[in-house]
């Protein structure tokens, strides 16, 4: 596993937060329940950079450590806080 993080912030519903994180730039959709994988290459096969998902309180973040984590997790609380205001980042 990779390091991870809890973002807290005022969360409208975890359906609200999905389209938010369905929107996000490469996000890859895993299936059956709402978590994406960020940083993902062409290749099916590759391990994506991180993955995220909505939570009760806000959304868990996973920086699977091969390189572009920190970026993502940059981009992952900017789009938050743009959306649902102050985010509140707990490494786990």
């Amino acid at each position: 596993m990779g390091i991870e993080y809890h973002l807290k912030f005022d969360n409208p519903g975890p359906s609200r937060v999905a389209a938010l994180l369905r929107s996000l730039p490469g996000a890859r959709e895993k299936p059956p329940h709402p978590w994406f994988e960020l940083g993902v290459t062409a290749d099916p096969g590759d391990w994506p950079t991180a993955t995220v998902q909505a939570d009760p309180e806000g959304a868990y973040f996973v920086d699977n450590c091969g390189g572009g984590g920190p970026e993502q997790l940059g981009v992952v609380v900017a789009w938050l806080v743009g959306e649902f205001g102050p985010v509140t980042v707990t490494e786990l």
